[in-house]
C-alpha cells in the first residue's frame, strides 16, 4: 500500500460467451463507499468510473465525480457517492466473445473505495421472435410434408 495517492483500473471480463448477433444491455454501479483508514481524509474521483465492455471495446460510460470526505477523532470517516444506471437499450455491437466492466479512479493514500456492479447483455426481443417465427414456419412445413 503506498503512502501516495494513486490511480486505478481494476477489470472483470467474462469471455467464451455464446455469441448475440442483436443484444440489448443494462448495467449500474452501485452506492459508492469510499472509507479512510489512515488520516481522517478521503478522496475518490473519476472522469468515467465505470465502462461496460463488449469484445474489449467500450460501451457504455458512467461516474464522473471528485467524493471527499474528512473529519472525524480518528481515522474511518466514510461516505457514499449515488449510484448510477442505464438501459435496457440496444448495443452499438454484437457480442462475439466477451462481455466485461473496467473501474478506473483515483484514490488517497491507503484508503478504500467498494461498489456492487452489474453488466447485463441478453438477445434483443426482436431478434428471439423473428428466430421463433423462422422456427415455427419450418415445423409447418415439415408437418405438412410428413402428412402429405
Amino acid at each position: 500500500l503506498s503512502g501516495l495517492n494513486q490511480n486505478f483500473t481494476v477489470s472483470a471480463s467474462l469471455g467464451g460467451v455464446t455469441p448475440i448477433p442483436f443484444p440489448t444491455m443494462s448495467g449500474s454501479f452501485g452506492g459508492i463507499t469510499y472509507t479512510d483508514t489512515n488520516d481522517r481524509d478521503v478522496t475518490v474521483s473519476s472522469a468515467g468510473f465505470y465502462t461496460a465492455r463488449i469484445d474489449g471495446n467500450p460501451v457504455k460510460i458512467l461516474g464522473n465525480f471528485n467524493l471527499h470526505a474528512n473529519g472525524g477523532d480518528v481515522p474511518g470517516i466514510s461516505g457514499q457517492g449515488s449510484p448510477e444506471s442505464f438501459g435496457p437499450e440496444a448495443a452499438p455491437q454484437p457480442v462475439s466473445s466477451s462481455i466485461g466492466v473496467s473501474f478506473d479512479f483515483g484514490l488517497t493514500a491507503r484508503d478504500v473505495v467498494e461498489t456492487p456492479f452489474e453488466f447485463l447483455v441478453v438477445p434483443e426481443p426482436g431478434f428471439a421472435f423473428l428466430f421463433a417465427g423462422i422456427g415455427v414456419i419450418f415445423l409447418a412445413r415439415v408437418l405438412r410434408r410428413s402428412t402429405d
